[in-house]
């Protein structure tokens, strides 16, 4: 704690150090999990494995308002460790279920691998090492800029992060993840000439997705922090903090989703040096985040951070870019209704949201008055009127034009 955070007072960092204690007895079971996840969405599952990891989330909400006093950050801890073994265990249940489905497997019927199979597995393994290393990295060096501005600053950084880009994230890592599963299962088929089509259609449908999600954080910023944080001790002038941190790490999901799909495109060419691609990658990522904390935090106080986090991946992203096109591993026509449909969805979502944002006080004054003044019930009308205007349109969208199809390579 002393290297990653040196400003924290003693308390703090011995309460922060039992805290770390706690979170890494579920490291065993999060690389299980990832695992059996792993066998799960070969086999086309995703929903129910993604839906089995938000428990440990439960949990830690569950502890939130059941806990209290000063050790309720250790409850939290102990309880997302907890969910994590259970985690773990149902995800494993449902790969066995899926394989014990199986009825090729069922009858030892199994393809053997192709040659060089245990090569490329090994190859990906450690790109997938070198991304784990400089996401750590990265982490560390996000705590330690913001420990050096005063008391408070980690949380309200880690406050704004959550809110603002854990949910464009994790729909990020969804996205790419079914893009990365769909595209292997093309390269091991033998259709490797339709993988820069697969990858530019990926990248526009998820993009349409994710922007609209990102729109609805950023232009509803003080209604998510007056009904999440708005409680107990939080000042008006730390909620204005953090709805500006809020604001701008909405940014920062579609740099690291156009990033991520980049990698997902490298992963399956198995011609290509990936481990040196993606080291220098994330060593140009790194550099990139460091040299603009180093220039920013002085100038922007803690805002700096999540200005430099949506432009750091900028670098890695040219980078990548221009070593997978010099390889012609994004050569790819894609159709014009791909082209255009999910960006007029996109934008009729994001304008749809933003609308119903600006007119949510007209709704919410009746509201609060029928209420009877209930607390906050401003700010739930507007996050409600916003986000169920967005998603009818994302919905439809999803629907009437197959964005799930074209996701997924399809035409």
């Amino acid at each position: 704690m002393g290297s990653v955070a040196p400003g924290f007072d003693p308390d703090t960092a011995e309460l922060a150090r039992k805290v770390i204690i706690l979170l890494a007895a579920a490291l065993p079971a999060t690389v299980a999990t990832i695992a059996f996840s792993a066998c799960c969405n070969v086999s086309g599952r995703f929903g129910a494995p993604a839906s089995i990891r938000q428990i440990p989330r439960a949990a830690v909400a569950l502890a939130l308002l059941l806990g209290g006093g000063s050790v309720l950050a250790l409850q939290a801890a102990a309880a997302f460790s907890a969910a994590y073994l259970l985690v773990a265990l149902l995800t494993g249940l449902l790969a066995w279920l899926g394989a014990a489905s199986d009825p090729a497997a069922a009858r030892g019927q199994t393809q053997p691998a192709p040659d060089g199979a245990a090569t490329l597995l090994r190859r990906r393994g450690l790109a997938a090492l070198v991304l784990t290393v400089s996401a750590l990295a990265a982490i560390w060096m996000e705590t330690g800029f913001a420990a050096r501005m005063g008391q408070g600053a980690v949380a309200a950084l880690d406050f704004g992060q959550r809110l603002g880009a854990l949910c464009g994230n994790t729909l990020a890592t969804a996205l790419g993840l079914v893009a990365f599963t769909e595209m292997a299962r093309q390269a091991a088929a033998g259709h490797a000439a339709t993988l820069g089509r697969r990858f530019w259609q990926a990248m526009l449908v998820g993009l349409a997705l994710l922007v609209p999600v990102q729109v609805y954080v950023a232009v509803n910023a003080a209604a998510i922090v007056d009904l999440v944080l708005g409680h107990g001790k939080m000042t008006e002038e730390g909620a204005a903090q953090i709805t500006a941190l809020l604001r701008i790490m909405a940014f920062a999901p579609l740099g690291a989703f156009i990033l991520r799909m980049l990698m997902v495109r490298l992963l399956v060419a198995e011609a290509l040096p990936m481990l040196r691609l993606t080291l220098v990658a994330s060593m140009l990522d790194l550099l990139a985040r460091l040299i603009l904390f180093i220039v920013l935090t002085p100038r922007l106080g803690l805002l700096g951070i999540p200005v430099a986090l949506a432009i750091a991946p900028l670098a890695p992203i040219l980078y990548l870019g221009l070593a997978l096109s010099r390889r012609n591993c994004l050569d790819g026509r894609i159709s014009r209704p791909v082209m255009i449909l999910p960006a007029l969805a996109c934008l009729l979502a994001a304008l749809v949201i933003a609308m119903g944002s600006a007119a949510a006080p007209i709704i919410a004054d009746p509201v609060h008055g029928a209420l009877g003044g209930a607390l906050r019930s401003g700010s739930i009308v507007q996050l409600a009127v916003s986000g169920l205007a967005g998603a009818a349109v994302m919905l439809t969208a999803v629907r009437v034009l197959g964005l799930k199809r074209m996701l997924k390579g399809g035409a």
